[in-house]
């Protein structure tokens, strides 16, 4: 439970903080219709590093090397369609762990040209915040795919090996007793099929 809270309100939050920061400070420093195309690019990136950071999440949780291409390939499709990346930018930043951090320096490369062709107040400043919020951003999802990749403690998953057992233990137990008064007293079985059902069920799903 600590891990998902902290992957969720630290790494996830600190991702879309980012992309709230940099399409802030970009509205900030340079507004004007004339810029529209560089607001909206920005905001893409952002999403789409997002979804792909998702996307490649969901991969990792594949067996099979045909399913994770498949995954990858899907959320490619969705992103093109729509509109998050063009066919062009899909191609160059391909598949895998790499492609979400990618498109962040993406988005700091088109900062810093803005920068150098005097469209922002305070070029070096605004350089230095936008830097710092993309590595930020890049690091969130580094910090999401490395908790996804980690498998659990091994004291974690013999803890749960152990409860699973003892619980399968006390279900084979009462539906022994059951079955037991059943026979003895009123040679009925009706009390014990619950029992017999979740003790031939259980080991299977666990």
């Amino acid at each position: 439970l600590n891990r998902w809270w902290n992957l969720r309100h630290g790494a996830l939050r600190d991702l879309w903080n980012a992309i709230d920061s940099i399409c802030f400070d970009l509205a900030v420093w340079a507004p004007g219709p004339e810029l529209k195309e560089i607001h909206e690019t920005v905001l893409r990136y952002g999403l789409a590093s997002l979804e792909l950071t998702f996307v490649e999440a969901r991969s990792l949780d594949s067996w099979l090397r045909v399913d994770r291409l498949r995954w990858q390939s899907e959320g490619i499709d969705n992103l093109l369609e729509q509109g998050l990346l063009s066919e062009r930018e899909a191609d160059r930043v391909g598949r895998g762990s790499h492609a979400p951090q990618m498109l962040w320096a993406w988005v700091a490369s088109l900062i810093v040209k803005c920068a150098m062709d005097g469209r922002l107040p305070d070029p070096h400043g605004n350089v230095a915040a936008t830097l710092a919020t993309c590595e930020r951003a890049r690091g969130a999802i580094r910090d999401i795919l490395g908790q996804m990749e980690t498998q659990n403690p091994m004291p974690f998953t013999h803890i749960m090996a152990l409860l699973v057992k003892l619980y399968l233990a006390v279900c084979i137990g009462l539906t022994a007793f059951a079955t037991g008064l059943g026979i003895n007293e009123e040679d009925d079985w009706s009390a014990s099929v619950p029992g017999l059902i979740l003790a031939v069920a259980l080991p299977v799903f666990y």
